[in-house]
């Protein structure tokens, strides 16, 4: 498969951020040393950047820093402080990304950005919404992203 047709492929995805088992699947290539191959050669021309172990971006579309971070780590989702920013609630901008995982606490350095993952319990990782508040007291509308589960105990959704 020539480079074109990947690059096609991955623009057809609409993903900035590529794992290796979706060049796999893109290429029809499972075996692993040709994968490999594929994949040095698309960095060496300058096409792909390697990210992490087994991400990859394309070169002339670089990601977000909030999409990478949703990736690098999985599963997690940016929050706490990221996310309030993110949605217009404070001002100040996080230096670092801190976004919510079931998995173990853990610090990340991608491209000169640190990404912090801090432990969720499980119980309060289920599905996630973005609910609209509307505040009397900044009177603007201030986005929220809460877990279902304690929405759920708490009355807030029915």
């Amino acid at each position: 498969m020539k480079a074109i047709e990947i690059i096609q492929k991955i623009d057809r995805l609409k993903c900035r951020v590529v794992r290796i088992r979706d060049l796999a699947k893109l290429t029809n290539t499972y075996n692993d040393n040709t994968l490999y191959k594929i994949v040095e050669r698309l960095i060496k021309n300058g096409i792909l950047t390697r990210i992490a172990h087994g991400l990859y971006m394309q070169s002339d579309n670089t990601p977000e820093s909030f999409e990478i971070a949703n990736v690098l780590y999985a599963p997690s989702y940016v929050s706490l402080e990221s996310a309030l920013y993110r949605y217009g609630v404070i001002d100040q901008a996080p230096y670092i990304i801190t976004s919510v995982t079931p998995r173990k606490t853990k610090k990340k350095t991608v491209f000169s950005h640190e990404y912090e993952y801090v432990h969720l319990n499980p119980n309060f990782f289920l599905d996630i919404y973005v609910i609209k508040i509307s505040s009397l007291l900044f009177k603007k509308k201030h986005y929220l992203i809460c877990c279902t589960s304690f929405q759920k105990r708490h009355g807030v959704l029915t």
